[in-house]
């Protein structure tokens, strides 16, 4: 392994290839970890997401009905986000 400078930052040459990670296994591990008590993902209009803050106090008429309305409104959102990111590519 040889070092050298460029621009001050010192890197390695390594004559070893990287390592992949391992994918995701197919078994159901009890280390599994759930994320249902967060709630649903938002997308927000910038491609942000987010989560809606209070959703452990929500009823479930209330979660079902966010949800309904969030599927919608998220994929809506997706389909604008894409068609702009198209045509920013079909622009260069």
């Amino acid at each position: 392994m040889k070092e050298k400078a460029v621009n001050g930052i010192i890197e390695e040459d390594k004559k070893e290839p990287l390592m992949l990670m391992q994918g995701p296994s197919s078994g159901n591990h009890q280390s599994s970890l759930r994320l249902d008590n967060l709630g649903p993902l938002v997308v927000n209009r910038d491609g942000t997401l987010a989560r809606i803050e209070n959703w452990e106090t929500l009823t479930e008429i209330e979660k079902n009905n966010i949800e309904r309305v969030l599927v919608r409104r998220n994929r809506q959102r997706l389909e604008a986000l894409r068609s702009m990111e198209s045509e920013e590519v079909s622009e260069e």
